[in-house]
């Protein structure tokens, strides 16, 4: 248990320590949430455009099924990938109710209407797809799930965030106890390549006495909370009675319910007293290091931090930099992970007697850097995560920007492309993961969001984009169909219901192939020929 309390107080402790050079960190106004809008009985139009990278795609999945078939599935997968590429999906939604229409600015393909009421616990739906036919989720289902919802609300209901300022106040004053103690601010002229020069530097030890002190603080303070223990004791016994109810529910049916785990932590007494003893624990070595930290500052606008876990610990050689920019309307993080990792040996060959092995010296990790980037270290990763959060108070919007780009070993490679792996005589390249976010939401009275996610990896272009936006609308989610028969959905149907399926499914394919034809011009008349094999069938074999 200490050593998972261990690697996450060196992630809290890059954080605290920066907010604490930075003395009163930027806030960024919260934008108007989705849930205030439907309590004031308002609804959302979501507008969604899914972009995947055809050519890549198609080439990676042909060529998974062998060359024999690699040209039929490539033109069943183009076309597949283009009538998704084309289709938009748009969803108007309230407090009880939805709707959603995917198709193109041609014609439907597909929609569907729905009711979900937590409240009286109703959720049914219609759809296109089986015309003639409500779907409805039996209530008894239900209750449960709303009862235990309904208790964490209420439990939710009595949390204020000022409830959290007393133990925040102790964990800083853990944290400037302990820098106080291990060194002082060295004022100066510091540079550090590729980030940038800062006026002091500040370099300690992370000891277990420090980690010690930490959960001390925080165990001292909930030790005087009756409110917060109370909280926790209504928590934990929501999540146990779950967990028995869940149990009791894989026993009848193991092959459709898994169960959760059961927490290890009975109740705030035995929290309370785990967190004892792990401070005890921790207090028989106190001295011994965890972690190096570098923390360089310049003024009260920006701030850089170095860790590098000890090798001792069992962590893997890597170190880890968090830069902050406080700016006005909002703050920048950028996190920075350089993980040092040796290329294995294949040789059989009988080792001599290893020689005694030397203290390690300090390492270079930019020069790290530079090695995984050129390839001298082909096993070596690198992980870059930028945070940018900002307001544009002329436009009355809240501004968010993710950037994750992760530079992995060739080996990969294999997860996607066996051959990239060759004849093992040289180790693949490196290639690049990036995830990019790029969001907007409205600061006003009327509710707004929209923004662009990708994903990209091996070519320029992006695997998979989307795009999307959000507004508070006047219009209404459109109701549920008209329908014939009800069908209560559940694990096992009746016989008469199987059929009534069946017998809708078999009227709503052709209208749903016609639409296909009406929508994706293009496309329509390749995926019906598709979808119409796929439904012929398989022809029997004589005796």
């Amino acid at each position: 248990m200490t050593k998972r309390i261990s690697a996450l107080f060196i992630a809290i402790a890059m954080i605290l320590t920066g907010l604490t050079a930075l003395a009163e960190p930027a806030v960024v106004p919260a934008p108007l949430t989705a849930e205030a809008v439907y309590e004031r009985g308002g609804a959302i139009k979501t507008e969604m455009d899914v972009t995947l990278n055809t050519q890549f795609l198609t080439d990676t999945i042909a060529n998974m099924g062998g060359p024999e078939k690699a040209e039929s599935t490539a033109l069943i997968v183009k076309n597949v990938l283009g009538a998704i590429n084309k289709l938009k999906t748009t969803l108007v939604q309230n407090k009880t109710n939805f709707s959603v229409v995917i198709g193109t600015e041609a014609g439907q393909v597909i929609d569907a209407q729905g009711i979900a009421n937590l409240e009286t616990g109703e959720v049914s739906f219609t759809t296109n797809l089986l015309p003639g036919l409500k779907f409805e989720l039996p209530k008894e289902i239900l209750q449960d799930a709303l009862k235990s919802q309904s208790q964490m609300y209420t439990l939710m209901a009595g949390a204020d965030v000022e409830m959290l300022n007393p133990y925040v106040d102790a964990v800083k004053k853990a944290f400037q106890d302990s820098l106080a103690q291990v060194t002082a601010p060295q004022i100066g002229t510091y540079e550090v390549a590729d980030v940038g020069t800062f006026k002091q530097m500040a370099e300690f030890d992370i000891i277990q006495e420090t980690v010690a002190a930490f959960l001390d603080a925080i165990n001292g303070v909930f030790k005087q909370d009756i409110q917060m223990q109370q909280m926790v004791d209504k928590y934990l016994q929501l999540i146990a009675t779950q967990a028995e109810a869940a149990a009791m529910a894989t026993e009848a049916a193991p092959a459709v319910t898994m169960t959760p785990d059961t927490p290890s932590v009975k109740n705030s007494a035995d929290l309370i007293a785990k967190l004892d003893e792990a401070v005890a624990e921790l207090r028989k070595d106190s001295a011994r290091a965890i972690a190096r930290q570098r923390l360089y500052v310049d003024g009260d606008a920006l701030f850089y931090t170095e860790v590098e876990p000890t090798e001792k610990d069992g962590a893997a050689p890597m170190m880890i930099s968090v830069l902050g920019n406080k700016q006005e309307g909002g703050f920048g993080l950028s996190i920075g992970i350089v993980m040092d990792a040796e290329t294995p040996s294949f040789s059989y060959e009988p080792t001599a007697t290893p020689e005694p092995t030397p203290a390690p010296a300090v390492k270079d990790w930019s020069a790290v850097k530079k090695a995984i980037q050129d390839e001298s270290k082909p096993m070596g990763m690198l992980a870059q995560i930028d945070l940018l959060a900002s307001t544009d108070a002329a436009a009355k919007q809240s501004l968010s920007k993710i950037n994750i780009s992760l530079l992995l070993p060739g080996i990969f490679k294999a997860m996607i492309d066996p051959a990239a792996l060759g004849d093992m005589s040289t180790m693949p390249p490196h290639f690049t993961v990036s995830i990019t976010s790029d969001m907007k939401s409205s600061l006003d009275t009327s509710y707004m969001a929209e923004g662009n996610f990708t994903v990209s990896a091996l070519v320029d272009e992006p695997l998979v984009s989307l795009k999307f936006k959000a507004e508070e609308t006047t219009e209404a989610p459109a109701a549920l169909a008209d329908a014939t028969t009800t069908t209560v959905l559940a694990e096992t149907m009746s016989e008469e219901d199987q059929k009534a399926i069946a017998n809708v499914l078999m009227r709503g394919v052709p209208a749903l192939l016609e639409r296909l034809k009406t929508a994706l011009p293009e496309e329509g008349t390749a995926l019906v020929s598709i979808i119409e094999q796929a439904m012929q069938p398989a022809p029997t074999t004589p005796n």
